[in-house]
């Protein structure tokens, strides 16, 4: 009998999955031990979750976290509910989420962490408080990637034990967060800090090429020496009282944002100092001389040298990383001192008389 002829194979046709494709965060890894209960087209119940994640988000880096818990899927109604605990690094975090449609998941969530250093996380810039290198070819900063929040849809609570960010700190931090359409809001947002209060709104459009930041800040009660050491490495004045801040800015980079920066500034001190300078003790060697001198009298800043002031108060407005300030008020026993001039906060200079 002849052969038949062989006949050609069709391909089988390719796999569909109805979920949608992974977000671009973080590697996951699924422990074995997890433990599923399917019921197919209606639910799905997963026990003893194990998860390891590694990755980038957020213009964040070297993110690891590790988190153990349960969930429970619907998939009749697209809803999911997950417990997760764990570790973010250093830091222990507890997490409930709630997730409405799988296509365009809608996102609710209540997180808690002990401790967080945000500072770990983003480019390497150099740390306040200690001395500048020696100059060589400066290094391009890293820009920061916000694209990942333009798909975002979510709101929660964030609590944090204590945080640290651009070396300021904060503790008992709580937040209320909504992210929709590439927009982040973190209102109110309130913090103990510095010996006083922290009351804030910060919002972040993440939809324009270059992404624009709104932020306005009340602090009551702060120490502003210790504020100022970690803000800025500067240990020139001291005193606790009121400051507040309402400012916008745009860029991607640190150094973008402080040369954009526009807004307003205030503040109003109580028992300080001004550092650098003892302005009645300069008065009182000015005095002893004009018997046998006359003419301007100098003196170089002492770092030793202060001012002690009851009273201080002064508002700056802020356009393109400069802040203005012309009514500089300071009250003690002995004087009264006025004072203006600008600090160029892009280009870390100060030019005050």
């Amino acid at each position: 009998r002849p052969a038949l002829a062989p006949q050609p194979v069709q391909p089988a046709p390719p796999e569909t999955h109805p979920l949608p494709p992974p977000a671009p965060f973080p590697i996951v890894r699924p422990a074995q031990k997890t433990r599923l209960k399917f019921d197919p087209g209606r639910s799905a119940n997963l026990d003893d979750i194990e998860l390891d994640a590694s990755g980038a988000a957020a213009g964040m880096t070297k993110l690891v976290v590790k988190l153990t818990g349960n969930a429970a899927v619907d998939i009749a109604k697209e809803q999911a509910q997950a417990r997760l605990a764990g570790k973010l690094a250093d830091s222990a975090i507890k997490a409930r989420l709630e997730v409405t449609g799988f296509a365009k998941p809608a996102i609710r969530f209540d997180v808690e962490a002990d401790q967080i250093d945000v500072d770990r996380y983003l480019p390497q810039q150099q740390a306040a408080g200690k001395p500048a290198a020696k100059k060589e070819q400066p290094q391009k900063e890293e820009p920061f990637d916000l694209s990942g929040l333009k798909a975002l849809n979510a709101s929660g609570t964030l609590k944090i034990g204590s945080l640290k960010a651009n070396n300021v700190k904060a503790s008992n931090v709580s937040a209320e967060v909504k992210a929709n359409g590439g927009r982040v809001d973190l209102n109110p947002l309130r913090a103990d800090f510095y010996q006083g209060k922290l009351a804030s709104a910060i919002s972040v459009n993440a939809v324009p090429a270059t992404p624009t930041f709104a932020v306005k800040h009340n602090m009551s009660g702060v120490s502003i020496g210790g504020f100022l050491k970690d803000l800025a490495n500067t240990d020139m004045l001291e005193g606790k009282g009121d400051v507040a801040a309402d400012v916008t800015s745009q860029g991607d980079t640190i150094s973008a944002l402080k040369k954009a920066l526009n807004g307003s500034a205030s503040l109003k001190l109580a028992d300080g100092a001004l550092k650098g300078i003892d302005i009645a003790g300069s008065i009182r060697g000015a005095k002893a001389k004009l018997g046998t001198q006359r003419g301007e009298q100098t003196q170089a800043a002492d770092s030793k040298a202060r001012t002690d002031f009851s009273e201080l108060t002064a508002t700056f407005k802020i356009v393109n990383g400069v802040a203005r300030n012309n009514d500089l008020d300071m009250k003690s026993p002995l004087l009264r001192v006025g004072g203006e001039g600008e600090l160029n906060i892009g280009a870390d200079s100060l030019n005050y008389l």
